[in-house]
This record gives C-alpha cells, structure tokens and sequence, in this order.
C-alpha cells in the first residue's frame, strides 16, 4: 500500500499526541544494502519485530535498495517511493529523501550516514543510535552504550543566503551548529551487549515446526527439491544448506562430509556461487533451490542436518536454529576477520573438531591439510552443543528488549 511521506511541518508532539505518554513510540531506521543482503535482513527484521511490539510503535524503514527488499519481502513494490508493508513504513532512499520529520528514535544501521537535512531537523528530544556490526571480540562490552557528541551544521540563519538582505557567498554564511549525541550499540552474545535479535515467539514456531514433519517434505516439494532427493532425506541422508561465499572451499567440504556420512543432499540457493565439482562425490546429491523469503530461509535452517551460513543475520538465525552450522564469515584485508572468527570459536561450546573445520572453511585456500569431517559420537558432541547455545543465548535480553530498556534508561536520565 502506497503512504504519504510526513510533511516538514508536522510534528513530532502531533505525532504521538494521544499515546500513553510511555517514550519512545517511533521509529526511524536508515539501512544502505552494501552487497548481499545482510544489512537488509538485520534491518527488516529489527523493523519488524518493533512493529509487532505491544507498546504499539510507529515505525519507518529508509531502504536505497528496494529491488533487494523485495527479494527477501516480496510485497515490497520496488517502484514506489513509500509503501506500507506489514506494517512497516517503508520509504524508498534516494539522492533527494523526502521531507519527513524525524521520529522519537533515529536508528543508523551500520553507520550509513541519514542524509544530511534529516539530521537537521532533529533535536535534543530525538535520540540517535548508531546500529553496529555483530561481533564477539573483548572490546565491544567496553564500548556498546557509549555515546559520541556529534556537531551538526544546520541550515543558514536565513534561508535566503543573505544576512539582512546583503548577498553573501553560500560559504559565508554563518550557521547555527546542533550538537546531537549518538549513541553505539553493539549485538553480542554476552550479557554486556545488546544482544540478539529473536522475536518473543520465534523458538515457539521453531519448536512447531519440528513436530509436524510433513512441513518440511511439503517446503521442500513447493522450493522444487526432485523427489529423489526427497527420498534419499526420508532415507536418512543429511540434509545440508550451503549458503557461502564464492570463494568458500565447497569441493574440500563436500569431500570430507562424502567420506564422514553416507547420503547427504545439498541444498544451493539461487545467485549462491560455490566451488562445486561438476562431478560431486557419488553419495552427494546437489540441489537447486529458488532465493526464499526470511521465514522460508528459517524454516531451512531448523530443518537442515548442517548449516553452511554467510553474513551476519544468517548467523543469528543459524544459532537460533540449534544445529550444527558452518559459519562463512565475510573475508575483510590483513585476514582481520580470522580474528574475529576466532573471537566468536573462544565463546562457542563447539567441540574442537567442529572449531578446527569452521577455521579451515575460512581460510581463502581452505588449508594445507583439512580435518576430518565429524562422525558417529564427534557429530553427536557439535550438534549437542548447537543445543547448548542456543539455550544459552536465549535466557539472554534480545536485541530489541535491551535496546527498549536502554532508551528509557536514558531518557529518565534526562
């Protein structure tokens, strides 16, 4: 459904005129799709699941990418600049973003710069956070909830370039500065963090799910899985969603896991380049499956044997799926990501075969020597401990719960 944009005149006490008076009730959220579709995912999740909230939020999604939006949100129209899309306000972002006020809350995913005239409308009643990357490194405990003094420069005190009425050069011109706090906030898998995000019923369906099996033979018939695969899955062959990056050792894992289990099915989603052999081991079975929606790709997830995952909002569904998965990190200069896997291993309860092949699935030429794939009662430990993580990562605060809590924190501070 196509929506106005708000006028520069309205404002924000109209706007939650009438409420409970509880801060915040609105929300805007600016995500920049940088490539693949991580920064959307975490980004339309988070709107989502503050949509659906019961304290009745507003909420705005600012999207440059709409083509992208609409592959992981299909009722997205890509040619609208403002739709209305499960209840999401959802504004298409471009080099001329209209002229809309800002609500009570100002989120930047992923430090992609609200332009400019947007930030000159905010005050001190708005709080700005700054979204950042998931990581499990020491340092983000210290730095998650710190706030950083921005200096704005606002508009010229006239807004006709001139000061009582003599022409001056634009650069010339004095302008007030608005000095704004922005606030970091770091997800994380410790409770000194911000937390995952998982909306409140999310283990619920997983747990639904799981206990009608004929869901998951009817997801794979309707994603065109053949029926041989199917029936080689009924059979008890591994079911194994390879979602990586086109330089991930595919062919090297394929061997290890043809030579650790019987029959495997490969499921490969479309734009997804792997290094697969056109000749695969014989008891591996590659299959070809469409690009799903989010709650499609969750429901692969729960009912995969093993989840070969990329990015970081695939990660956290992978955790929340409670199996065995391998985590293909996104590779950054000087192998810094190495480090940042290895970060993420330190907290994990992986057993160290399971750690010692989610290390060489990272390496740019998959290792010298790669281990074994892990069998009989070293498979029973990792999927063991994905069961354990998953527990403990969810008596933790979720992502929207511990940001909720440090807004009102902040603004009884105030």
């Amino acid at each position: 459904m196509s929506t106005a944009p708000e006028s520069t005149s309205h404002s924000l006490a109209t706007e939650t005129a009438g409420a409970s008076g509880q801060w915040p009730r609105s929300f805007d959220i600016f995500c920049r799709v940088i490539d693949n579709y991580g920064d959307i995912g975490v980004c339309w999740r988070l709107a989502q699941q503050l949509a659906r909230h019961p304290g009745g939020f507003r909420v705005r999604l600012w999207v440059d990418d709409l083509q992208r939006c609409r592959s992981l949100v299909p009722e997205t129209d890509a040619s609208l600049p403002y739709q209305t899309v499960r209840q999401v306000e959802l504004v298409h972002w471009t080099d001329a973003p209209p002229p809309c006020e800002p609500r009570d809350v100002v989120i930047e995913a992923f430090a992609c710069d609200p332009p400019g005239d947007f930030l000159r409308k905010m005050t001190q009643a708005n709080a700005w956070i700054n979204l950042e990357y998931l990581s499990a490194e020491d340092w983000v405990e210290g730095c998650h909830g710190l706030g950083s003094p921005q200096e704005i420069s606002a508009s010229p005190l006239q807004g006709d370039g001139t000061i009582h009425g003599a022409a001056m050069p634009a650069e010339a011109v004095p302008r007030k500065k608005l000095v704004l706090k922005k606030r970091f906030f770091f997800p994380g898998f410790t409770p000194g963090t911000g937390g995952l995000l998982r909306e409140p019923d999310l283990l619920a369906r997983r747990r639904a799910w799981l206990a009608q099996p004929s869901l998951r033979w009817q997801l794979l018939r309707d994603l065109g899985v053949s029926s041989d695969a199917i029936a080689r899955l009924r059979q008890d062959a591994l079911q194994v969603l390879l979602f990586c990056y086109p330089h991930a050792p595919a062919g090297q894992l394929l061997e290890r896991l043809s030579a650790a289990h019987g029959q495997a099915v490969i499921l490969l989603p479309e734009g997804v380049r792997a290094d697969i052999p056109s000749a695969p081991p014989a008891n591996i079975r590659i299959q070809r499956i469409p690009f799903v929606p989010q709650e499609h790709f969750d429901a692969l997830l729960w009912s995969s044997d093993l989840n070969c995952i990329r990015g970081e909002d695939s990660l956290v569904r992978g955790l929340w799926a409670g199996r065995p998965l391998l985590w293909h990190i996104y590779a950054q200069d000087e192998n810094a990501h190495l480090e940042k896997l290895d970060a993420w291993l330190a907290r994990s309860p992986y057993p160290p075969d399971a750690q010692a092949l989610m290390r060489n699935w990272n390496r740019q030429d998959g290792g010298a020597s790669w281990p074994a794939f892990p069998s009989g009662d070293a498979w029973q430990a990792w999927k063991d401990s994905a069961g354990v993580w998953l527990e403990t990562l969810s008596s933790m605060p979720d992502l929207v719960s511990s940001l909720l809590d440090m807004l009102r924190k902040e603004a009884a501070c105030a």
